[in-house]
């Protein structure tokens, strides 16, 4: 299929909404798939990163990975705690008006 050809599809509203409503739907899903897997990845790397059997970069590399997920679940969660209050007080100033 040519790009102009997506263009066009792209540029029909209705189309634009069922392709955008198609791909949430399917990032929700695989969204889901994943985290139905992360306590057992998470398990994976944190015997990984404790086992001193493994070599020291493997451990590295499991610590890291969990790290960094920490992090930014952190990150993420604090995100949406602002976006709400956001909305929470964007809505208390239209019932203002």
């Amino acid at each position: 299929m040519s790009c102009a050809t997506i263009s066009r599809y792209l540029g029909n509203a209705s189309f634009a909404e069922k392709y955008r409503r198609a791909r949430r739907d399917l990032i929700e899903h695989v969204s889901t798939l994943l985290q139905t897997s992360a306590g057992s990845a998470a398990q994976t790397l944190n015997e990984i990163a404790g086992n001193v059997d493994n070599p020291a970069s493997a451990r590295v590399s499991a610590a890291r990975c969990v790290l960094e997920f920490a992090f930014s679940s952190f990150e993420q969660n604090e995100i949406l705690q602002r976006i709400e209050r956001l909305e929470n007080l964007e809505r208390g100033l239209r019932a203002l008006r």
